[in-house]
């Protein structure tokens, strides 16, 4: 094992100006940065943000650049903090209170302005030469020559700026050059994230075991250049200004962070933004094609860290010419095969302490940056010449791995349970599709006429693709997964249009065990829409939030005896919540219209949200969500909160979703709107219905009226007069 202790970067050419990644805190023995005189021009705030959490950091050497704004006191207190260096720069403002832990301070040359401040213990080291200081009590120092203490940036800056140095080319850090007012770190706001990117966030914390609570639609997310210190949410996010998603850094969490292999990278290529991915050190077990299949698809892809995992199979590569991908990590894995020919965009390359074999290939130009110790490598002199002994390389017996080898169709995989030694396990290539199973196709169908769903591959006779296999493989069965025997496994329908209910005939899909239908504007009463969702024999996951779904918490549901996480968040559910079942143990309600006391359950969660609601209780759900529920808009249906049957016994409280027009966008599920009285589908008799056959869409319907689904013996939908 090494520890990597120091990091020095000096004299070199000018660096990028983000700061220093949260990740840094991965490296529990780190004691050392210094990067004087790389001409990095950057708020020292802004680029020191994540430091805090290098808790082992001594010694900070950050001379001879272009940093500005104040020093922040997270900087000059860091605990183990001893030497700090910030010397020819062009700081600001008041020095705060130091930390007793410092034993040497180097501020010379800057403006820094007021009185030093008289430290807890005696400094033995203290330079503050050339600044602005009134008073140098406690550190040795002197005030500026030049006399342009109280003239840069016009003498002052407004409220939420900030006096930086304007560098041109051939400037020298710490010589004097003309400063101009700029935006602070402290006035760029979190904002909230972009509505499709928020809903792709979802899916992903749906499918990686993300534990991360302020993952919600109502959270802001950090925004480039602010602060982290900003209240925020999306924990691991940074977004641009438009709330689009730009990095993602989710690092060291905590245990196994196993997941759906395709799902990843399928739901991610949704995020166009996307420039920087980190996931390292979470013992993500999955083969590595599989993983990363769909990563090309990001058009601005320019940072990916995979390492410290439990990737394994070969390197594809489609994922070392992704065109504007210049830095990639896949160090401390069990990746073995040869290495593929490399893109000329590359400019950083990690493979250390994998099983990769055969020689390391020439790039098309030189990489700046590349290591690939720890191989079973005959030749890594393409790499790094330091590294080409065979010394830095694993021996013969490490890398006789599966035998030696695995058979077609399979591929090198680490035991999840012990290091050593490596199995040979099905590719996620051998997955080929199966046939669905008569029965099952039977029921998808009618599940496809009665939800409207839009796929055309949904035909008898396609191929299901298999659980766990890559995306890449051709099937049919679009958003279907099935086990070995032809039976689905799962149903992910989401950001579609679909409409209607679940058909009796769904009881017939034995093996079912997941549905997901979120952000489809589906707009239908959940009795109706989920009357025969408890015949479904083995259903353990349901989640169809962000649609326009109303009415009241059908108790068939939550007393599911398989049912083990329900979401129905961002609707517009009402009335009060039912008994649940002790079996739940993950319940999503946020953003409703909720009543009454959230129950007390025998169900111990192992998450509850239920925020946003209009609850005067929620503490038998989650202590916080207590004071987080709504304080206007619960006189839903023009009666007050608590009215018992607003709506009489067969109507229900629906909100009115207008259709799309040039001159007014579509409603987005989970947003105000406008709710009245409808009649209710499920008191709806058999008479009533054949009385029309009339078929219509949920938009479809006239000025007035609205779309109700027939249910049991009736077929199809039609329009009903709303009620005022």
């Amino acid at each position: 094992m090494f520890l990597f202790r120091s990091y020095e970067f000096r004299f070199g050419p000018p660096l990028s100006a983000g700061p220093l990644p949260l990740h840094l805190s991965n490296l529990t023995s780190l004691t050392h940065i210094a990067l004087s005189q790389t001409h990095i021009r950057a708020e020292l705030k802004a680029f020191t943000q994540h430091l805090s959490a290098v808790t082992s950091l001594r010694h900070f050497d950050m001379e001879a650049n272009f940093l500005y704004g104040s020093i922040p006191a997270a900087l000059v207190t860091m605990p183990a903090l001893a030497i700090l260096s910030l010397s020819d720069n062009y700081l600001t403002g008041s020095i705060p209170a130091l930390g007793s832990q410092l034993l040497a301070l180097s501020l010379n040359s800057n403006y820094l302005s007021s009185s030093f401040p008289n430290p807890p213990t005696l400094l033995p080291t203290c330079t503050a030469l050339s600044t602005c200081l009134t008073d140098f009590t406690g550190c040795l120092g002197t005030v500026r020559l030049s006399g342009d203490c109280g003239t840069i940036c016009g003498g002052g800056c407004g409220e939420g700026e900030v006096c930086a140095p304007l560098v041109e080319a051939g400037s020298e850090p710490g010589s004097i050059v003309p400063m101009e007012c700029a935006v602070s770190i402290d006035s760029v706001p979190p904002r909230m994230m972009e509505t499709s990117a928020a809903t792709a966030m979802l899916l992903l914390r749906s499918s990686l075991a993300v534990t991360f609570t302020d993952w919600t639609t109502d959270s802001l997310c950090l925004t480039s250049g602010g602060s982290k210190l900003t209240p925020h949410g999306w924990t691991g996010m940074l977004c641009d200004s438009q709330g689009h998603p730009i990095a993602m850094d989710i690092t060291a969490t905590t245990g196994h962070f196993l997941l759906e292999s395709p799902a990843f990278s399928s739901v991610v290529s949704t995020l166009h933004a996307l420039t920087s991915i980190a996931l390292a050190g979470n013992e993500i077990y999955a083969e590595l094609k599989s993983f990363a299949q769909h990563l090309s698809h990001l058009p601005s892809l320019k940072h990916l860290d995979l390492s410290s995992n439990l990737f394994f199979g070969p390197i594809h590569s489609s994922l070392l010419t992704i065109p504007t991908l210049t830095s990639l990590s896949l160090s401390g894995n069990y990746l073995s095969g040869s290495i593929p020919a490399l893109g000329s965009q590359l400019l950083a390359l990690s493979l250390a302490s994998n099983f990769l074999s055969s020689s390391f290939p020439t790039p098309p130009t030189p990489l700046p940056a590349c290591s690939a110790h720890t191989n079973c490598l005959t030749d890594v002199s393409a790499c790094n010449t330091s590294e080409s002994g065979a010394g830095n390389q694993r021996s013969g017996s490490e890398c006789a791995i599966c035998g030696g080898g695995c058979a077609v169709g399979e591929v090198c995989a680490p035991d999840p349970s012990v290091t050593y030694p490596m199995v040979c396990t099905a590719s996620t290539e051998s997955f080929l599709p199966v046939a669905m199973a008569p029965a099952a196709a039977a029921a998808m169908l009618a599940l496809k006429t009665s939800l409207h769903v839009p796929f055309t591959d949904w035909v008898q006779g396609a191929l299901c693709s298999l659980e766990g296999a890559a995306d890449s493989t051709t099937h049919g069965w679009t958003a279907v997964t099935c086990n070995g025997e032809g039976h689905p496994t799962a149903i992910t329908i989401n950001l579609q249009e679909l409409s209607g209910s679940f058909p009796s005939e769904v009881s017939a899909l034995t093996a079912l065990t997941h549905i997901s239908l979120i952000n489809d504007h589906i707009v239908a009463e959940l009795d109706v829409l989920a009357a025969n969702l408890p015949s479904i024999p083995n259903l353990q996951y349901l989640d169809i939030s962000y649609n326009f779904i109303y009415g009241t918490l059908p108790t068939t549901i939550l007393a599911k005896d398989t049912l083990t996480s329900l979401s129905l968040s961002s609707n517009y559910l009402s009335g009060s919540i039912p008994a649940i079942g002790s079996q739940i143990s993950h319940l999503h309600l946020p953003h409703n219209y909720l009543t009454g006391t959230f129950p007390s359950s025998g169900a111990t969660f192992a998450s509850c949200t239920c925020a946003d609601n209009c609850l005067q209780s929620a503490v038998n759900c989650n202590a916080g969500d207590d004071a987080l529920q709504r304080e206007s808009g619960c006189d839903i249906c023009s009666h007050a909160i608590g009215t018992v049957q607003p709506c009489g016994a067969n109507g229900v409280c629906a909100p009115e979703v207008s259709p799309a027009s040039p001159s007014s966008p579509a409603a987005e599920p989970g947003s105000p709107l406008p709710m009245t009285c409808h009649a209710t589908g499920r008191k709806r008799s058999k008479r009533a219905c054949k009385k029309k056959r009339s078929i219509c869409h949920p938009f479809q319907c006239g000025a007035g009226y609205f779309c109700v689904p027939f249910v049991r013996s009736c077929k199809g939908y039609k329009c009903v007069k709303l009620w005022r």
